[in-house]
């Protein structure tokens, strides 16, 4: 039946460092495998046969370090008292010479306890904890990856101090900067690696800064100390104006610059004190960190505003400042993003125009179905006869017309017009959804899919050119007959459709969030609906959200789209600032400054 010995060591001093405590278990452990001499026993019992006591071995052992010391556990595999006490004892005077992070630790209690049975997982020691790793993974990382991964972050974080508005968050690589320091001043090994190459990038930033010309005042966005940013941004300035060191690459010139700049402000983070307790160090190690990270992430906000305006992705950030040490991974991670980007806006284009155009013929259905009998809305590559427009997003557009007009409308239609053949299309699944909607009592029915269903044989993409443009023609003169029959239906189902446009086409642009992809589609829509007529480019103008009211920036707009339509570059000067959440001021009345 073993023995429990417990041991319980002090380190002679608290130790600072995580990554170090973290290895105390696996060393301890490496240590106890490695076996120690133990003493002799003398026997209490000379009856007993020497080889039924047998050598002593270590049948289960628990070992968890923390900032102090050690807890130690072993199960001997003996019934004598005193040679497992011996074991743990002999142990205690092994442990405190047999490794330099070990010298002078001292044993404060050894208890020794029996044990029965192991537990059903075989072991027969409780578990003190679970076990947890020796480091945190980042520390697997190769120093260079750290390093980068390091300036990727603080890259994006800058981002987000250029996009008070938060929205930039909710796209790929966003960082929210206060998410990010706030995790790094208690993550290792993130303190130590963001601190360290921010020096670098104040550096190169400021260099950056300097060739273009241009000096910006500290910018107000972000948190912490504003005169220690300032403090921090004049210090990095005059290092690039009169170098103070013989260093000439940048990581090293921010070495110096940051170490200087903590000694002076008190902010070093890394510097024990000898009159603080852990608690009381590592609250102070931690704001101050905290504040140098603000200010050196305000100065980079500063120095690289125009930077930041062009480059679109931390990588592309990074590579702009042009370093001497960056990592060459940087540059091709950049025209990695840089293709990426090219390839998705294209993509993006092309979605957001289809989508645009759809919008635009079912509202000249609801409200101007004159336009549709144009000759040239019909002919090869135009809106009625692009496979992208009415086999995708015209798809989706005309679903939710037909679902917000309603069956009797569209029965209606049928019976006062020759749309029977169409009616009959849609008129079942409309009919199942409108039940649906009263009596959900069959769940695994899907007339919403029956409606797509529909749809794919009212808008195919594998017709002949004049058919697809005849069925796109009857399709829409369906939705006009019955939304016409009743006098305010048109305008309340076109205003309906553009409330949420890109949701409406079903329009998801890669690394966009959703109001950007509203505004960039409202653009489209403006600009399509223009080129095709002006009143009706207006009707869309005045559903806008921010000017459904009487105010008289309707009429300016409809004006100047009256005055501009059809030539895209004065256009979309127009048209881009309006759709802003909040057009700054002065902007109105913007056509006056384009008449100029």
């Amino acid at each position: 039946m073993p023995y429990a010995v417990w041991l319980e060591m002090t380190a002679p001093a608290p130790i600072d460092d995580a990554a170090a405590v973290a290895q105390l278990p696996g060393l301890i452990v490496d240590l106890l495998k490695a076996g120690w001499d133990v003493p002799a026993v003398p026997r209490l019992d000379d009856d007993v046969e020497d080889d039924a006591a047998g050598e002593p071995g270590l049948v289960d052992l628990s070992v968890v370090g923390y900032a102090d010391g050690a807890m130690i556990g072993l199960a001997v595999d003996t019934d004598v008292l005193e040679v497992a006490t011996t074991i743990g004892a002999s142990l205690c005077r092994h442990l405190a010479d047999a490794a330099p992070a070990l010298l002078g630790w001292t044993t404060d209690s050894l208890r020794v306890t029996t044990v029965t049975t192991p537990d059903a997982d075989g072991n027969w020691l409780p578990r003190l904890r679970e076990d947890g790793p020796r480091f945190p993974v980042a520390e697997h990382l190769r120093d260079d990856l750290l390093e980068m991964e390091a300036q990727f972050l603080l890259a994006a974080a800058v981002r987000d101090l250029h996009d008070p508005t938060g929205e930039s968050r909710r796209t790929p690589n966003a960082v929210d900067a206060a998410d990010l320091i706030g995790g790094a001043v208690t993550q290792h090994p993130w303190g130590r690696e963001l601190a360290s190459e921010l020096g670098t990038l104040l550096i190169a930033a400021a260099e950056h800064e300097t060739a273009a010309g241009t000096r910006r005042p500290l910018t107000g966005h972000g948190n912490g100390d504003t005169a220690l940013a300032q403090h921090l941004l004049s210090a990095v300035r005059a290092e690039i104006d009169q170098p103070a060191t013989d260093y000439d690459d940048d990581r090293m010139r921010g070495h110096v610059l940051l170490d200087d700049f903590m000694q002076c402000h008190d902010l070093r983070w890394n510097h024990r004190s000898d009159d603080l307790d852990d608690a009381a160090y590592q609250l102070r190690s931690r704001a101050q960190l905290r504040a140098l990270l603000w200010a050196g992430l305000r100065v980079l906000a500063t120095v690289t505003h125009d930077v930041t305006e062009h480059a679109r992705t931390p990588w592309l950030w990074l590579d702009a400042l042009d370093s001497d040490d960056a990592n060459p991974a940087v540059e091709i991670l950049a025209e990695i993003d840089d293709e990426h980007l090219t390839a998705s806006d294209e993509e993006d284009d092309d979605e957001l125009t289809a989508a645009a155009d759809a919008h635009v013929l079912i509202r000249a259905a609801l409200l101007r179905p004159d336009l549709l009998e144009t000759p040239a809305l019909g002919a090869p590559g135009a809106a009625l006869s692009d496979v992208t427009v009415t086999a995708g997003p015209l798809h989706h557009v005309a679903h939710d017309a037909l679902l917000t007009v309603g069956a009797d409308a569209i029965q209606a239609a049928a019976d006062t017009a020759d749309l029977t053949t169409t009616a009959n299309r849609v008129l079942p699944a409309l009919r199942a959804i409108e039940a649906l909607r009263d009596d959900d009592s069959d769940p695994q029915a899907d007339p919403y899919n029956d409606l797509y269903d529909a749809l794919d044989h009212l808008l195919p993409a594998d017709d002949t050119h004049d058919r697809r443009v005849r069925l796109a023609r009857e399709l829409l003169r369906l939705i006009t007959t019955a939304a016409g029959a009743t006098p305010d239906m048109p305008a309340r189902v076109a205003l309906e459709l553009f409330l949420d446009p890109a949701a409406t086409a079903s329009v998801l642009l890669t690394g966009d969030n959703n109001h950007r992809t509203v505004r960039r589609l409202r653009t489209c829509i403006l600009s399509a609906a223009a080129a095709l007529d002006p009143a009706l480019a207006g009707s869309f103008a005045a559903d806008l959200p921010a000017l459904r009211s009487t105010d008289p920036r309707v009429r300016e707009l409809t004006t100047t789209l009256h005055a501009f339509a059809g030539v895209q570059p004065l256009m979309d000067a127009f048209l881009t600032p309006l759709l802003r959440p909040t057009p700054p001021p002065g902007t109105w009345p913007p056509n006056a400054r384009l008449r100029k």
